[in-house]
């Protein structure tokens, strides 16, 4: 009985264990082994890896960037051993004796002294993990650890291709170097920690241990690598909401960063007329992120991943694609079969109106275009029913267009359809119910300034500690801060545009103005001026309803010379008076039930904080005399130099083995 009872207990608690993250190590994975990131006691050296550059980032879009420099040291320092030194001063003291004894026993004798390397490899990848949403819809996909993750070698330096000994107690040093390509995507976690984008810098070693067998370290070393989109001037977009007159100007930042807050300034005009106006009652905001995943699949999966797109394009045949998603905590999924078109820059000397029949041709996006509509809500109902909708002609960021390129489609291997999953999710949202200005004189005028905070939002790069982590050994690799896992804390990735890895992220800003129906009614409330309100009834009444007329039509331009260079089309209020004294403003708006929504959307760049925005090309390095007496030695002296005896013999050729007895063996220098 007691037996059942631990046996109950043992499924219980591996019931309510959470499931873990992290894939298996694949068999044929030649970065990480078994031992990855673990002290290895019987090795009698130590490999260590310093980065000697800065942060990666890369300044500007993947077109413009120029990359970042990655350099630094790998470091092999072999432990000294008390018994190899007193033979090497035995050896040393008889060199004469020695010359009789055989090659063998100079070989054992020399590798007593000697640590045997036999190869240091270093390599520089790309690691992409796939999970839901972002697989393909197969049990058997899913299962396989090679189709959730996909390595991509970036660099590799054979440090050292050949069995070598090192003398005990020396240190060796090799510097790398790799351009990173400004085309990267950044260090990222898409959706949910199962699908991550992230680097590596992986060090393997195979040597010989103190037990005399073949031995390996494997140590790995998080990159960060982020992407900064410098700050430029603020943007404008105008907005009309058809059947009504009703115009709305906005001005948002063409940059937001995380765990930032950042002002949009709304002005809608045309908001009044003689006989109704529109009041304004909430603004509701919210933050879309659009991450768009390739499938991926292995080799052995090929067929079954034919099959697997087929079966989606069969489900999904006449589905209209989700613009936005229904709400917080209420993502949609949207399914596509070809490669989305890249991005062209346009020239400079370009003429506008080209861009502006680029982005309304049939090849654009229609999930990349802003969109302005009005929705209708009438009295006592209980949802929102779409009443109009028209798409802008100019885009935001007109400088560039979504256009298809036949010479920059994505290199592909295969011809196979490709399958891209697309999640539309809500990752910050708010309301305003108060703190704006409203002018009913003339033609209406509505004003606000809204603070978007996204204070909540982490990204990757906010990592502080993983993107100053600039070394590790085989010492102190064990240690939690070089976990290779992503963190679950993360909950939103910056902009991401990849061709070759198929990853798309992208943000939309949408805002939507509720505005609700009043009638115009007259009240006993006098005006503040003495000015006849009958003139400007009279006035206001016969003014045409075209938006550009001049200041002559407005009342009491007769009254100040300088209302002539204030020419806004007839609304907001007087740049002297403030139309304090106007009747309009002392009237009452009887409710008519009517409201509508005024829905705005605009394309937001997220990305990481830029520092001090310099980019390796525009730095400019200094000169020898600069430096002075930290300059380069004179290469002259090296010549003069006595030799010394080699710290490093080559244990792979018989000829070298042959005068291993000649070789004198050095003191082994001391490790700081």
């Amino acid at each position: 009985m007691p037996s059942f009872t631990r046996l109950f207990s043992g499924i219980s608690n591996a019931v309510k264990q959470e499931p873990s993250h992290s894939l298996p190590t694949r068999p044929n994975d030649p970065y990480h082994t078994d031992t990855i990131n673990k002290a290895n006691p019987l090795a009698g050296l130590k490999l260590s890896i310093q980065i000697e550059s800065p942060p990666l980032m890369l300044y500007g879009p993947p077109e413009h960037s120029s990359g970042a420099i990655f350099s630094g040291l790998v470091i092999l320092d072999v432990f000294p051993d008390q018994i190899g030194q007193l033979q090497n001063e035995g050896i040393a003291s008889s060199q004469s004796i020695q010359s009789t004894i055989s090659l063998s026993t100079a070989v054992t004798s020399i590798r007593q002294n000697y640590a045997e390397v036999r190869e240091v490899a270093l390599s520089f990848i790309q690691i992409i993990d796939y999970g839901k949403p972002f697989i393909a819809g197969s049990t058997t996909i899913d299962s396989c650890g090679e189709c959730r993750r996909k390595i991509t070698e970036l660099a590799h330096w054979d440090v050292l291709s050949r069995p070598t000994g090192f003398v005990k107690g020396s240190s060796h040093a090799f510097p790398f170097s790799h351009l990173v390509p400004g085309t990267l995507p950044a260090t990222s976690v898409l959706s949910n920690s199962l699908t991550s984008i992230r680097y590596e810098l992986v060090c393997k070693a195979r040597f010989i241990n103190k037990q005399g067998r073949p031995d390996h370290i494997n140590i790995a070393l998080p990159v960060m690598i982020r992407r900064s989109i410098l700050r430029g001037q603020d943007r404008n977009s105008l907005r009309v909401f058809p059947p009504t007159e009703v115009t709305a100007t906005a001005v948002i930042p063409n940059v937001a960063y995380p765990k930032s807050t950042f002002p949009v300034e709304i002005r809608m005009d045309n908001v009044c007329s003689p006989e109704r106006r529109w009041r304004m009652r909430k603004l509701n905001w919210k933050l879309e992120e659009i991450i768009r995943v390739r499938a991926n699949h292995c080799d052995n999966h090929q067929a079954k991943y034919a099959t697997t797109v087929e079966n989606t394009k069969r489900a999904h045949r006449g589905k209209k694609p989700h613009k936005n998603c229904g709400g917080p905590g209420k993502p949609v999924y949207n399914y596509y079969f070809e490669h989305p078109p890249r991005r062209q820059t346009t020239e400079e000397n370009e003429d506008p109106s080209d861009v502006t029949a680029q982005n309304t041709s049939p090849t654009a996006s229609p999930d990349l275009v802003p969109v302005a509509s009005t929705w209708s809500v009438q009295a006592g109902s209980e949802g929102l029913a779409p009443q109009a909708s028209q798409q802008s002609t100019p885009q935001m960021t007109p400088s560039l267009s979504t256009v298809a390129s036949n010479d920059l489609q994505p290199r592909q291997t295969t011809t196979e359809t490709p399958l891209y999953v697309e999640e539309i999710r809500v990752i910050k949202s708010g309301e305003l119910k108060s703190g704006w200005k409203s002018d009913f004189s003339n033609k209406g005028r509505i004003e606000i300034v809204a603070d978007i905070s996204l204070m909540d939002l982490i990204s990757m790069g906010l990592n502080v500690s993983l993107t100053n982590l600039s070394a590790i050994n085989s010492l102190n690799c064990e240690s939690p801060i070089f976990s290779l896992e992503p963190q679950s804390g993360v909950n939103c990735a910056c902009d991401i545009e990849d061709h070759e890895t198929g990853i798309f992220v992208h943000h939309n800003l949408v805002l939507e103005v509720i505005v609700a129906e009043e009638l115009m009614h007259a009240t006993n409330v006098q005006p503040i001026r003495s000015t006849p309100s009958s003139a400007y009834l009279s006035t206001i009444t016969n003014a045409p309803t075209q938006t550009g007329t001049s200041s002559q039509n407005r009342p009491g331009a007769t009254h100040h010379s300088t209302n002539a260079k204030h020419n806004d089309g007839g609304t907001g209020p007087d740049h002297v008076s403030g139309n304090r004294s106007d009747p309009l403003n002392h009237t009452t708006g009887i409710p008519t039930g009517v409201a509508r929504v005024l829905r705005m959307q605009f394309r937001l760049v997220l990305t990481e904080r830029s520092g001090l925005g310099v980019a390796w090309d525009d730095e400019v390095p200094p000169t020898y005399h600069t430096v002075g007496a930290l300059s380069p030695p004179p290469y002259d002296d090296v010549n003069s130099m006595p030799s010394q005896p080699s710290l490093v013999i080559p244990l792979d050729s018989s000829d070298q083995l042959d005068q291993l007895d000649q070789v004198v063996l050095p003191e082994p220098a001391r490790l700081h």
